[in-house]
């Protein structure tokens, strides 16, 4: 607090015993010494209290951003229930019955293709007036480039124009 060196000090307790004498000294040293307790005790208290409003600070901070991450929290709780709004609604729309749903989610109780079945389901006449898909027709060959034999024209084709017959 003060910066007072040994030298200092002595020349201070010279100077008392001086002014004051060597009756009043020690009376006039516990007065100093009461003072200064006094002084300490209330630099003490004002520290203390600058620590509390430090710790008041940062509280009112930490009360900021806990509000702060509370309204995050509402926000995505809104949000999560709109689209769960939105899904609902949209389920409703499409499968109204819940039958989709109920197939996608029960557990196949048998391998989605099954040989047998398909043997039975190829057996069995179908039970609706749909007509059969018949296997495309063959396709006749598709002709190749015509060779040019050099045989000579007849009367009935009209010989090209520029080509001499």
């Amino acid at each position: 607090m003060l910066d007072i060196g040994g030298s200092e000090l002595l020349v201070i307790l010279v100077v008392a015993l001086v002014v004051l004498g060597p009756k009043e000294l020690p009376a006039a040293i516990r007065s100093v010494s009461m003072w200064m307790r006094r002084a300490r005790e209330l630099a003490r208290e004002f520290q203390g209290g600058l620590d509390d409003i430090a710790r008041e600070a940062e509280i009112e901070k930490l009360k900021a951003e806990f509000r702060a991450s509370m309204q995050a929290d509402e926000l995505k709780n809104a949000i999560r229930n709109d689209v769960e709004a939105v899904r609902s609604d949209l389920e409703n729309r499409i499968d109204p019955g819940r039958e989709i749903r109920g197939a996608l989610d029960a557990p196949p109780d048998r391998p989605v293709y099954d040989p047998e079945i398909a043997r039975e389901i190829a057996k069995t006449p179908p039970e609706h007036d749909i007509p059969a898909i018949a296997p495309p027709a063959a396709r006749p060959p598709e002709p190749g480039p015509v060779a040019e034999t050099g045989a000579p024209k007849t009367a009935d084709q009209p010989a090209r124009a520029g080509t001499a017959s």
